[in-house]
This record gives C-alpha cells, sequence and structure tokens, in this order.
C-alpha cells in the first residue's frame, strides 16, 4: 500500500477499547505497540485509501476507521 503525506497534521482520538499500532499501513503488518481508548494521537500521514494512519510521533500505523476513531 502506498502512502500519501497530509498537507498539515490532525489528530484522532481513540474510540476503540485498544487499537495496535502496526510497523506498516495495515492488518499483515507487526503489532508493535498499542494505544488506547480516551487518548489522542496526531497523524502525519496516510495510506492511499485513507484507512490507516501514520502516528506524527513515528511509533507506526493505527486504522482511522470511524469505527475505531474520532478525529478531533
Amino acid at each position: 500500500l502506498g502512502t500519501q503525506r497530509m498537507p498539515n497534521t490532525f489528530s484522532v482520538e481513540i474510540t476503540a477499547n485498544s487499537l495496535y499500532i502496526r510497523s506498516g499501513a495495515g492488518t499483515g503488518f507487526k503489532a508493535t505497540g498499542v494505544v488506547k481508548k480516551g487518548e489522542t494521537h496526531a497523524i502525519s500521514a496516510t495510506d492511499t485509501a485513507g484507512t490507516w494512519g501514520r502516528l506524527a510521533d513515528g511509533r507506526g500505523w493505527i486504522s482511522i476507521n470511524s469505527k475505531y476513531i474520532r478525529r478531533i
């Protein structure tokens, strides 16, 4: 999957109990950590489908599906 740079970062609040941080944009990539409900995170890029977001802190990628996050 390709990535596209967002011109500006945006923030999301995690609404799922937890989400895996992945090493790449997709469930086929290794889980490298977890984000938890209520946390907010800056997203610096998305995959071309707009379903995965790269954490601005460089830790990896999370799903940005509206079932799991709220854009703020």
